[in-house]
């Protein structure tokens, strides 16, 4: 069931009418690369980076980068430790198919 895409839904749901979904077979994997997601809906044992380059993992339900660069930090530091509570507006660029799952949701 992995490589059928689900192409169209019959019917209108109301009670009188069928729901029917009409699938095709796939036999190359999804291609998720570019596409917009959910942070909290994605792998939590992939690595993700920002738009600066910062790479962040998971640990819990925070995302941590180890040597952060940004133009915020305090004390002229060029690189600082920084941990983000992840929450459901947080929004990735998917970089790598392994960083989708089955929950993922896409914007």
């Amino acid at each position: 069931m992995d490589n059928l895409i689900n192409v169209r839904l019959y019917g209108n749901g109301s009670r009188n009418s069928r729901r029917r979904a009409e699938y095709i077979y796939c036999d190359k994997a999804p291609n998720y690369i570019g596409m917009r997601a959910k942070l909290s809906t994605c792998s939590r044992t992939e690595k993700y980076k920002d738009y600066k380059g910062n790479v962040f993992h998971f640990e819990g339900d925070f995302l941590v980068c180890e040597n952060c660069k940004s133009a915020f930090n305090p004390f002229s530091l060029e690189e600082s430790y920084m941990k983000i509570k992840v929450n459901d507006s947080m929004i990735v660029t998917i970089t790598d198919n392994n960083q989708v799952t089955d929950d993922t949701v896409f914007e």
